[in-house]
């Protein structure tokens, strides 16, 4: 937008190429605005809109709209009694209504959509089978506390079994959890030892939970476990301390050990 060779009429403010009053916007809302003559309903004197165009104010213009099309209000053939002017309430909650609600269903938005009313109601949310407790979705069985004592010990589905997914170095055939232990199987092969990898969960009970323990290495010849650790994870010690306690025959291999043995070389 440019500005051009065009000034106001009051201040010889220069005018942008879009205007066409003459004036600038401020003289313009004081002075022309100003000038502007009220206008009065021709029919009943009360007073109009200033900016919007008209003779007559609303009800005065029904009435003669009516005297032109006899045909508008409670002559016309599709007349129900005033139906649209009413004011119309939800039959639950009694909230105000639109009229299109009203010939919808009679609801309020939240009434229809919420309980029995909802296209997708099942009876209402399901309650867990332990405690009775009301749940959150409709496909879960038992609330989460529930669930977790339900899903520890021996139920949990990874019971006894050796985490597969966190086992990174492979060494032969076997997938090991860290390299100190894939190392310490080069060892064993070097000296002629053999070896088993995590052949056996033991059963334990530890503070009144059910767990289990899985020792690194078997060593059949000498009917001995071992045990690799670098740092102890969770109750990971716990566990050791309840295995030796009552099997004595393991051993716990860290890293000055490792480093003795030349298996470590940092």
């Amino acid at each position: 937008m440019k500005k051009i060779d065009k000034y106001c009429k009051n201040c010889h403010k220069q005018l942008w190429e879009s205007n066409k009053t003459g004036y600038c916007r401020t003289c313009f809302n004081k002075i022309v605005k100003k000038t502007v003559k009220d206008s009065y309903c021709i029919d009943c004197g009360a007073l109009l809109n200033k900016y919007k165009p008209g003779k007559r104010c609303y009800s005065c213009n029904r009435k003669h709209q009516l005297k032109i099309n006899p045909l508008i209000g409670k002559k016309n053939p599709n007349w129900k009694g005033g139906i649209i002017f009413k004011k119309h309430f939800c039959e639950h909650c009694g909230k105000e209504i639109s009229i299109s609600s009203w010939y919808k269903n009679k609801l309020c938005n939240s009434c229809s959509r919420g309980g029995s009313n909802n296209c997708n109601w099942k009876g209402g949310l399901p309650k867990c089978i332990d405690c009775g407790k009301k749940l959150s979705t409709y496909t879960a069985t038992r609330c989460k506390k529930c669930a977790n004592k339900h899903n520890s010990g021996k139920n949990h589905h990874n019971y006894g079994k050796s985490v597969k997914n966190i086992k990174k170095i492979k060494y032969g055939s076997i997938w090991f959890r860290s390299s100190w232990e894939a190392n310490f199987a080069k060892w064993c092969d070097l000296s002629g030892i053999k070896w088993e990898y995590e052949p056996k969960a033991f059963e334990l009970i530890i503070k009144n939970k059910e767990t289990t323990y899985t020792p690194d290495f078997y060593l059949p010849e000498f009917d001995l476990w071992i045990e690799i650790k670098g740092w102890w994870r969770r109750n990971g010690k716990n566990k050791f301390n309840w295995f030796k306690k009552n099997y004595k025959n393991i051993q716990l291999f860290q890293h000055n050990k490792l480093k003795n043995m030349s298996i470590l070389r940092y």
